[in-house]
């Protein structure tokens, strides 16, 4: 996980902002930020640290990173840590649901097609987030951890798990999309959900 300084970086609870002042903000978020980080190189087994992360998201939420908003103003920008990006500039938040349609945050989608390449479902996902699983109504995409794994609902809703294997991708051509159609980095894969061939519509990881 790539350390981003958090000077500055907003505080979400659910799509609620709380704006703290700067000092304040960047002694409680760093804090939080070294506790979340330090869960990537925890070496402890596997259910220790996913109830760790569960502890953390009880406590403060997750810490995802996302886009900031196009129609966000200049003052509001200015207020905020944005970090470099090979797609532009990113930042991070604490979250307790992923912020669909936030006046200060952009999230990605990824979609569920039918047979016939029509989108029959979306889920707001964080950024730099690849696909590994559907269970359900839950799509499950990368995590802090390379065995945490992130799920998420299509209310925006979302659990940390650590019982699915990592399958490789089943990749096929992606059909005209509209809704990627802005995209370089349109793909799709095919996942297995319970004997049920599932046909997903994401952007890979912009480099």
């Amino acid at each position: 996980m790539r350390r981003i300084p958090l000077l500055g970086v907003l505080l979400l609870c659910g799509c609620a902002t709380l704006w703290r002042g700067p000092v304040t903000s960047a002694r409680r978020i760093n804090a939080v930020a070294n506790e979340w980080d330090s869960i990537e190189t925890d070496s402890s087994p596997l259910g220790d640290r996913t109830a760790r992360v569960q502890r953390f998201v009880r406590r403060h939420g997750a810490l995802l990173p996302f886009w900031p908003a196009d129609s966000l103003s200049e003052a509001r920008r200015g207020k905020m840590k944005l970090t470099d990006h090979p797609c532009g500039e990113s930042t991070v938040a604490l979250v307790r649901r992923i912020p669909v349609g936030h006046r200060v945050l952009d999230n990605e989608w990824m979609y569920e097609l039918d047979a016939s390449g029509t989108v029959v479902g979306r889920w707001p996902v964080p950024t730099d987030r690849m696909p590994v699983a559907v269970r359900g109504d839950e799509l499950v995409v990368t995590g802090p951890a390379k065995d945490i794994l992130l799920a998420v609902r299509p209310n925006g809703t979302f659990r940390f798990r650590a019982d699915l294997p990592v399958a490789p991708l089943e990749p096929f051509e992606c059909p005209k999309l509209a809704v990627l159609s802005q995209s370089d980095y349109a793909a799709c894969a095919v996942f297995v959900d319970n004997g049920v061939r599932r046909r997903i519509a994401f952007e890979r990881v912009c480099t």
